[in-house]
């Protein structure tokens, strides 16, 4: 199976697409631009992937991606798709990462190898060039895999979880890679942000509290920011295409997180599909659209 380079990430994808709504330019023959990989993702039936020589128009091989199947089309690969049935699908796409988020992620993945960290926090470490002056914290760490990236690029890190068995893991790989992490057992249900910081992020976390302390969390997530600096949220929301099928206490909607930062320059936001780590009964990944926000306090 094709595979997209670990120096490319994604930085769109169409909208959940159906019978009805699949454009017909691609269901005829097309191609990607010649930097640009496209990640197919079927979420229901299946399509019919066609194959075609460019120089001859002649038929390579066809396949077809079932359901909660992926396949990546290479770039300038001439090709169809097909719908088989009532299919639901989306098709995201894929670029090279600017050299210095790169630089950042093959520093952390040659010294800690296996911590898949999200990409919009390599992205906001590019975006501030002197982080050894700077404290970064984040809000439910889990595993460590942020807060062990953010200190490998010379932030202090203020790591907060309820879990100590988590956070045991990231004083000991702290330890281990001569990292700056100070840990904290919190509740954020409970304990909410005092100091100031340059950068808070969360991620895959809101949807764990309870709505009223998740909003005063947000609220002093905003308060305590230092100005000219960063806030970044991911988290699980329900959509008017999509409820979130996993009924989290903390279900706002996309345009309720974009209205905390009513006042707050968005530097990247978007509402995408996305897979959490959990099966339903069928062993099947489950979907959910999920809030993306990068923000810059301007005032």
């Amino acid at each position: 199976m094709n595979q997209i380079p670990k120096n490319f990430y994604r930085y769109k994808q169409n909208p959940l697409w159906n019978n009805q709504t699949l454009p017909a330019w691609f269901t005829n023959k097309h191609n990607t631009k010649a930097w640009v990989y496209w990640n197919i993702v079927v979420y229901k039936w299946a399509l019919k992937y066609t194959s075609f020589d460019s120089e001859n128009w002649n038929i390579d091989w066809e396949l077809i991606i079932n359901t909660w199947e992926e396949w990546v089309s290479l770039p300038q690969k001439w090709h169809k798709v097909e719908p088989i049935w009532d299919v639901e699908f989306v098709l995201e796409f894929y670029k090279e990462m600017d050299e210095s988020i790169y630089k950042l992620k093959q520093d952390f993945d040659e010294k800690i190898p296996w911590f898949k960290t999200h990409y919009e926090v390599e992205y906001i470490a590019s975006l501030i060039e002197d982080r050894k002056n700077k404290k970064a914290l984040d809000l439910w760490a889990g595993s460590g895999r942020n807060s062990l990236f953010l200190a490998n690029s010379w932030f202090e890190v203020h790591s907060w979880d309820k879990n100590t068995n988590w956070l045991e893991f990231i004083n000991n790989k702290a330890k281990e890679n001569n990292l700056n992490i100070i840990t904290k057992e919190t509740n954020l249900n409970k304990n909410f942000v005092l100091d100031n910081y340059d950068l808070i992020i969360t991620t895959v976390a809101l949807q764990f509290l309870e709505k009223i302390p998740a909003k005063i969390l947000i609220k002093s997530m905003i308060e305590k920011t230092i100005i000219w600096w960063y806030n970044l949220i991911i988290a699980p929301i329900d959509a008017p295409d999509h409820k979130c099928p996993i009924r989290f206490p903390n279900l706002p909607t996309y345009e309720e997180y974009l209205n905390f930062y009513k006042d707050w320059e968005i530097v990247y936001t978007d509402n995408y599909y996305w897979k959490f780590h959990v099966v339903d009964e069928n062993w099947n990944k489950i979907v959910s659209r999920f809030a993306t926000i990068i923000a810059k306090k301007t005032s």
